[in-house]
């Protein structure tokens, strides 16, 4: 949870609205179908279950950073 009264996808919607062309990955320790439905909508690029391994990150990178299409 964020130390703020922002929700990540708050963060996220802020963040590209200044910089349309960033891509998001959002990390959650709480993954919900509602949680992934509303990062879809507020475009983010990837939601990532948290504990992880490293090892974990570079599918989810890539396709952050793969051309939509």
């Amino acid at each position: 949870m964020l130390r703020c009264e922002m929700h990540g996808i708050e963060v996220g919607e802020a963040l590209r609205d200044r910089c349309p062309d960033l891509r998001i990955l959002l990390m959650t320790g709480f993954p919900t179908a509602d949680l992934e439905a509303e990062a879809d909508r507020f475009g983010i690029d990837g939601l990532l279950e948290k504990p992880f391994a490293l090892e974990d990150l570079a599918s989810p990178i890539k396709a952050a950073l793969a051309p939509s299409l």
